[in-house]
């Protein structure tokens, strides 16, 4: 394989987002999960998802999310709030 067979994948991103909030006078919360992955990011608010998929798209990693397993950015902010 050569480096050229890796490009597409650069270039092409397949994400399931799901945005929700608890009622109209709550934040709106995101997750994002890559197609064909199990793995989910969670995120507190929609900026931090949007951060998240310009960093993506940069080559950069995605901040303010965990992995499901573990206790999710959702989970810490409703603790504190």
């Amino acid at each position: 394989m050569t480096n050229a067979d890796h490009e597409p994948l650069a270039n092409y991103h397949a994400v399931l987002v799901r945005m929700w909030r608890d009622d109209v006078a709550s934040p709106w919360r995101a997750s994002a999960q890559r197609a064909g992955s199990e793995d989910v990011l969670r995120f507190a608010s929609l900026e931090h998802l949007f951060v998240h998929l310009q960093q993506q798209t940069r080559g950069g990693g995605g901040v303010s999310a965990r992995r499901r397993g573990g206790r999710s950015t959702v989970d810490r902010v409703r603790e504190e709030e």
